[in-house]
């Protein structure tokens, strides 16, 4: 039998949710159009902030960010997985930093990196890096699909940000990673449960790649004496992670939902809010 109400539940502190399936959730059908267009329109700027594969880096001028003089600048830097982490540094760090979003899908912020299906890559991060040094921008963060590439050559792109003068550099490790999109996995347990929870932590279709990149990556921000940050750290417990919580920020009060993820593994929105609003702060 559905519990048709919960008050004042919080999904971090709980293994599930038990209530009705709220309608939100239900329209963010595993990899929906809608989501996606809206991340990627609204939330990551694509064209302008986040570049395709036909741009190159003089399209970064029409990435508009505000720019106070008497603040520091933010660099984020990376792939389609440091784009969805713009929303969470916007929220959380827009009013201590100029938020500089450097991002461009399967380019990973590594230099020398080549990809036959992205040949603007390996120009486009000599050109961002060269940006970086003369800029001198007062942090940088680096984030990206890491299993996909040859992470480990992150190493030597921070030592090269270290050679120009960049002393604040933050790693991001890798996100969760689920064998399928994550409103599906969502679904299917919630199916399967006799008392019909929506989940808050899930184990199931979670992939180990990212649990095992996770000390490692750490280990090469600890020789380059560089922050990691661990979204494994902030996002799991145990053998699960978290899959769907409150949005403080949700516009309907009645359901407010969402997931950490819409994919395979790009955060939501909220999921990129929640996120980031865990880091420490310098």
């Amino acid at each position: 039998m559905l519990v048709v109400g919960i008050i004042g539940f919080d999904a971090n502190k709980r293994a599930g949710l038990a209530f009705r399936f709220p309608a939100q959730i239900l329209n963010i059908s595993g990899g929906t159009a809608k989501e996606l267009i809206t991340l990627h329109n609204q939330e990551w700027r694509q064209y302008q902030c986040f570049l395709e594969e036909h741009q190159t880096f003089s399209d970064f001028q029409k990435c508009l960010s505000p720019n106070v003089i008497n603040k520091p600048t933010l660099v984020l830097w990376g792939d389609s997985h440091a784009a969805s982490l713009y929303p969470g540094y916007l929220a959380a760090d827009g009013g201590r930093y100029n938020i500089q979003q450097r991002t461009a899908a399967l380019c990973p912020p590594i230099l020398g990196f080549i990809k036959s299906d992205r040949p603007n890559c390996k120009k486009l991060n000599d050109d961002i890096f060269d940006w970086i040094s003369i800029t001198k921008p007062s942090r940088v963060v680096l984030s990206a699909w890491w299993n996909d590439y040859d992470w480990e050559k992150v190493e030597a792109t921070i030592a090269k940000l270290k050679s120009v003068g960049i002393t604040q550099i933050d790693l991001v490790g890798p996100l969760p990673q689920w064998s399928e999109h994550l409103p599906s996995l969502v679904m299917k347990a919630f199916k399967a449960d006799p008392l019909h929870r929506v989940p808050g932590y899930l184990n199931q279709g979670l992939k180990p790649n990212f649990v095992q990149l996770d000390p490692i990556m750490a280990a090469i921000a600890q020789r380059q004496t560089v922050r990691y940050l661990s979204p494994r750290q902030y996002l799991c417990k145990e053998s699960s992670c978290l899959a769907v919580f409150v949005d403080p920020n949700a516009s309907d009060p009645i359901a407010p939902y969402a997931y950490t993820a819409f994919d395979l593994a790009h955060l939501t929105g909220a999921g990129s809010r929640y996120l980031v609003a865990q880091f420490p702060k310098d």
